[in-house]
């Protein structure tokens, strides 16, 4: 809404001294005052916003519905008062819903300022160095296990490695993350995208806690955001919301005052402070310009009103850039080397040390509470608290004027235009199946068949209708007296009803009109499907005809039309994430040693130790895995991880602990261990199976050694017993001779005796190298089959490699 009324904002660029009370009010009141006569133009106006919320809580805009059954604007057509809400549109907003919060967030923190990186960097070097010293030490190099353990390194460094700081981050990240429920509220903030293209949380510090809320986009107002679509780039922004006097005590009861806390207690704002307490509040508007003033704001209780109808309190709270005067110092350090500092405005400069001065105007955020009264109402008696700087700039390293107040909002908009949700797109779509379904109805109630109609001038005479429909419903025959008229009066002797007879049957059949709305219903919802991204496939509502191949490129094309939704809001949850986290830093800055735990999914506990310092010294990003494509290859992977356990390369606790893991990168490098872990034992049982192997050759080598041998002796028994027995007969044989020598002494049977015995020596001698032979051949043989055992020995090593 645009207004010509002028809102002037109190100067931002002064002094700190000049920064008082009063311009702290100024600064509050001139913010409401704005936010209550406009809106931004990229942000769909807080009227908008109510009718899709209404729309999705079964509720009917009767403005739009009157635009809907009278598009030509017919003075005197008004839509019917007895129409409902038939919410086709609502399963799309649920399903997508349903999707982000299957979306698990895998959280991994990262330094990102230059000094962290090096020290980073440093740790490495030295891990490295390490292994290498490791290995160089070691008795033995085995180059197989040098290479395993270098892939391990790089496994490690790749995905595991994180300095103390980033794992300490990561830590509280997801302690934050289960201890503020950040998924529930993630949803919901989504949920608002879909009704209202905008999701708003703020992040702040409660007790010394760091805490995250989603915010109502209705109550949120933004002043010069320019065309950007961030909520935090505005330079004012606005958050009005009714509190109960006992949350108010609650969340400001270190800033006010017991007359104060009266106030509250008995709702006097402009009024007795002694009487009871008030629970509703006047709410007429008082002098309100028509021209700027929304009646349908009124209506719903935004402005003007110090309670609404519960009784509840008006609590406005306002952020706004302010300018904060810096001065840039340069000196000179004892090494000779240029200094720069950033010092507060009061600081003193000392020429002497060779300082020199520039003055600075950066950015600051502040804040102010406003408690009750109005400006619109002219009620000053408003309680204003915690009007300050914020104590949490969320300030950069590099740039100290980049700052932002901790609310964090996206528009879902395009270039210059205004944001158009969901909701917005189905709207017409969700009117126009309401007043079809309304007229549905109508025609049901409509439908009574076919109907006779009787002219009674025609029944006969002295018959009853009772009478005449028992002939119509029993004998099929309807009975007429064509004459019955014709004997009164001047009608004698004349056909009764002359004129035309009437239709005999009245058609009240409405068949074709409700089977055309209910075609056309089901038009519109395919109609919806397509506009909304969300199928009927993809609901889950699947005919039993169509292929299996076709619904699942259905739900994917679908899938991609949807994207764009879940990949701004995982955008925006890593900006709420950073937020989070340096309100992490300032809220935990001071603790030392302090202990924290969370479980996670699968029910096991994480410990770590905060160190607040170390903590708050370095800047972090946040970068989250999560999205469609995580979710297809988790599945996947986890499919896989079945299929593994059918062929044994994983176990069951293996698979359990695979399921319960959300975390994509996770999932691959269990699965990766799993498989080495079955590769080690597959490795295992088959050196195990060759040693058996092996102990079982050797085993049968012995026995049948153990038989050659004794093949071996045998032989040489019975060589040597033929040896024995060859010296007998030989000994016989010299004794025959000598015996025939005594008989006959010539020289020639001499000679002949002698020759015998020689031929028998050289048969001795003989027999004896045929043994010795046969000997060698059988070592020989025992000698091969011993090489041929250890050929296959090593063979079968070789393979097991």
């Amino acid at each position: 809404m645009v207004t010509d009324k002028v809102i002037h904002f109190p100067a931002q660029k002064k002094p700190i001294s000049q920064k008082g009370k009063e311009w702290r009010k100024q600064n509050i009141d001139a913010a409401e005052d704005y936010a209550f006569n406009r809106h931004e133009g990229l942000r769909k106006s807080i009227r908008n916003k109510q009718i899709n919320y209404d729309l999705y809580s079964d509720i009917l805009d009767q403005g739009d519905i009157e635009r809907t059954c009278n598009p030509f604007k017919l003075q005197n057509l008004t839509a019917p008062a007895s129409i409902q809400n038939y919410p086709i549109a609502n399963p799309k907003i649920d399903l997508l819903v349903g999707e982000a919060l299957k979306r698990k967030l895998d959280i991994r923190v990262s330094v990102s300022n230059p000094d962290a990186i090096s020290q980073k960097e440093k740790q490495l070097k030295e891990r490295f160095s390490a292994l290498l010293m490791e290995q160089v030490k070691a008795d033995s190099l085995n180059e197989e296990d040098f290479k395993k353990k270098l892939a391990d390194f790089e496994r490690w460094r790749t995905y595991e490695f994180q300095d103390h700081r980033e794992e300490m981050a990561t830590h509280i990240l997801n302690h934050l993350q289960k201890k503020l429920k950040l998924d529930q509220k993630f949803a919901k903030g989504f949920k608002d995208v879909l009704l209202v293209a905008e999701e708003i949380y703020q992040v702040d510090i409660v007790a010394g806690e760091p805490i995250m809320e989603r915010l109502n986009p209705k109550y949120v107002n933004v002043i010069r955001s320019g065309e950007s679509p961030y909520i935090e780039d505005a330079d004012v922004i606005t958050i009005r919301s009714w509190y109960s006097p006992g949350r108010i005590i609650d969340e400001y009861h270190e800033e006010l005052t017991p007359t104060e806390i009266d106030m509250i207690e008995k709702g006097s704002f402009g009024g007795d402070a002694d009487g009871d307490q008030q629970l509703i509040g006047d709410r007429k508007p008082v002098n309100l310009d028509p021209e700027t003033f929304d009646p349908s704001w009124w209506d719903n209780g935004d402005f003007g009103n110090v309670f609404d109808d519960d009784g509840n309190i008006r609590v406005v709270k306002v952020y706004w850039k302010s300018r904060r005067k810096m001065l840039k110092v340069t000196s000179i350090n004892k090494f000779g080397n240029e200094v720069v500092t950033l010092e507060d405005e009061n600081y003193k400069i000392n020429p002497e040390l060779g300082e020199k001065a520039k003055v600075l105007w950066i950015n600051e955020w502040w804040e102010g509470h406003k408690i009750g009264g109005s400006s619109v109402q002219g009620d000053n008696r408003a309680i204003y608290v915690r009007m300050q700087p914020r104590p949490v700039q969320f300030r950069n390293m590099e740039n100290p004027s980049k700052c932002s107040p901790g609310i964090i909002g996206t528009i879902y908009q395009t270039n210059d235009n205004g944001s158009v949700s969901l909701m917005d797109r189905m709207k017409p779509y969700q009117y126009m199946y309401n007043i079809l379904m309304y007229r549905t109805e109508l025609a049901i109630a409509k439908n009574h068949g076919k109907i006779m109609s009787l002219d009674l001038a025609r029944v006969p005479e002295n018959w009853k209708i009772d009478q005449w429909m028992s002939f119509a419903q029993g004998m099929n025959l309807a009975v007429y007296d064509s004459f019955k008229e014709g004997n009164k009066g001047a009608a004698t002797g004349k056909l009764a009803g002359g004129q035309q007879l009437p239709t005999p049957v009245i058609d009240m059949e409405m068949g074709n009109t409700i089977q055309l709305y209910i075609s056309m219903l089901q038009y519109i919802k395919n109609e919806l499907g397509e506009i909304s991204g969300v199928s009927s496939a993809r609901q889950g509502q699947i005919s039993s005809r169509e292929a299996v191949g076709n619904v699942e490129r259905e739900v994917i094309q679908s899938s991609h039309i949807t994207e764009y939704w879940f990949a701004e809001h995982q955008a925006t949850q890593i900006r709420v994430l950073e937020a989070l986290l340096e309100t992490a830093k300032y809220a935990w800055k001071d603790k030392d040693n302090m202990k924290v735990q969370y479980v996670l999914d699968e029910g096991s506990t994480v410990m770590f130790e905060l160190d607040g310092q170390q903590f708050n010294e370095a800047d972090y990003d946040i970068m989250i895995t999560t999205g469609s494509m995580n979710d297809n290859l988790r599945e996947s992977l986890k499919q896989l991880a079945h299929a593994g356990l059918q062929n044994q390369m994983i176990n069951f606790s293996q698979l359990l602990d695979i399921l319960t893991t959300n975390s994509v990168s996770a999932i691959k490098r269990k699965i990766e261990k799993a498989e080495e872990d079955s590769m080690q034992r597959a490795q295992k049982a088959q050196e195990q199976q060759a040693q058996m192997e092996q102990a079982q050759m050797q085993q049968a080598a012995q026995i049948e050694q153990a038989k050659m041998q004794a093949e071996v002796d045998k032989q040489l028994r019975e060589l040597e017993d033929n040896q024995k027995d060859r010296e007998n007969a030989i000994l016989i044989k010299q004794l025959e001779l000598q015996a025939k020598a005594s008989i006959d002494t010539s020289s020639e049977n001499l000679e002949k005796l002698r020759l015998e015995a020689q031929k028998l020596a050289q048969d001795v001698e003989l027999k004896k190298g045929e043994l010795s032979e046969k000997v060698r051949s059988n070592k020989a043989k025992e000698e091969n089959e011993r090489k041929k055992i250890e050929a296959q020995k090593m063979l079968k090593r070789q393979s097991t490699k």
